[in-house]
């Protein structure tokens, strides 16, 4: 049985991806929610999947690093991700930056601004929906864009600055690929093409050479699949999915999204033309089915042995409990209730922005 966990609140890819192109692994695969994994006394064998590590705060991560500890060496457990090994954003562009497979490095907000390649951009470090501001070129335009996060909600201490990495092909054009992990292998997912350094798939218009380039991506394995493996290696990741970029055939990793869109069904935007969207349902139907593969591969057979009971350290359980039901808001959400107000908020500090984000600056630990 595989049981894949994930907040409460982010149910919603794992279970609409076991209700249309998972359905067959309905016998073999659940979805588990921390919190309830918080409320057992008991424990089946099986594959337990640590999805969105990074978005659980530290009470939880002790739970699951004692509840790993227990169980890890345990027969009929095994565990894909690790509550303390596996890495967070920030510290995955760091180490990846020190260990030589990326080109650009990252820093907190309260970092060395000057010690910087320009230009930079802004995001947050526990989001995956993109960035916070356009290109900067200065310290000046990262204070300021600090300061603009600040008015609009977000808390300085969440946000990161990145180093902008150059990939585009001599016709201007970017391309982001992405590849999940599960388990020992990479699957590959799906390539956004276009001239914008930032791509994203929402609103994306698409050729049927950049959904033929998707096709081949995700029917044969990708040159740099070894490179892929290390990068998953080093972070840590059993399950997961890697963004990334080629600069001079080598990977540059933007991001790992520890519970990444998986879902969607046959939903599409409609906005590309029926050869387009033939090529693409190809696409999907190629990755969904080795995807499947991979899960296949991963699953533990109980052998018909009963659950594991655990006694557990009574105040490490409540903690969890409590720190789950008490969950602060998503990061960033204040910042929606904040948007209406942005054009006001802004007007009013002006000028004064580089000095709200400097203020900001000071109060994050490095």
């Amino acid at each position: 049985m595989i049981h894949f966990v994930v907040p409460a609140a982010q149910q919603g890819w794992i279970l609409e991806y076991l209700d249309y192109w998972g359905r067959c692994l309905l016998g073999r695969m659940h979805a588990l929610t921390y919190e309830e994994l918080a409320g057992s006394d008991r424990f089946e064998r099986g594959t337990y999947v640590l999805s969105a590590l990074d978005q659980l705060g530290p009470a939880m991560l002790r739970f699951l690093e004692a509840l790993h500890c227990r169980l890890r060496d345990e027969d009929g457990f095994r565990f894909l991700n690790h509550p303390e090994a596996t890495l967070g954003r920030f510290s995955l562009l760091s180490g990846l930056h020190r260990a030589g497979y990326n080109d650009f490095r990252a820093i907190r907000a309260g970092g060395d601004l000057a010690s910087l390649r320009y230009p930079v951009f802004l995001r947050v470090e526990r989001r995956h929906d993109g960035t916070l501001s356009p290109l900067l070129e200065s310290p000046r335009q990262v204070e300021s864009a600090i300061g603009r996060a600040v008015v609009r909600g977000y808390r300085a201490r969440d946000l990161i600055v990145v180093e902008f990495c150059p990939t585009a092909n001599v016709s201007g054009q970017y391309r982001k690929l992405s590849a999940f992990a599960v388990g020992d292998r990479v699957v590959p997912r799906c390539v956004f093409r276009g001239p914008n350094w930032m791509l994203k798939r929402d609103g994306e218009l698409r050729s049927v050479e950049s959904a033929s380039d998707e096709l081949d991506y995700v029917r044969r394995p990708p040159g740099e699949e070894a490179q892929l493996r290390e990068i998953f290696t080093f972070a840590g990741v059993g399950y997961g999915r890697i963004d990334y970029g080629m600069k001079d055939g080598r990977v540059q990793t933007w991001e790992i999204n520890l519970n990444p869109i998986i879902g969607q069904g046959r939903r599409s935007k409609g906005r590309n033309s029926p050869d387009v969207q033939r090529i693409r349902l190809r696409a999907k139907a190629w990755f969904y089915r080795s995807f499947r593969e991979a899960w296949e591969a991963v699953d533990v057979d109980d052998g018909g042995r009963p659950a594991v009971p655990l006694d557990l350290d009574g105040d490490l359980l409540r903690a969890a409990r409590l720190e789950r039901q008490g969950t602060a808001p998503p990061v960033g959400q204040l910042a929606g209730v904040l948007e209406p107000m942005r054009p006001t908020l802004e007007r009013l500090v002006g000028s004064a922005l580089p000095l709200v984000g400097r203020l900001a600056r000071r109060r994050v630990p490095l």
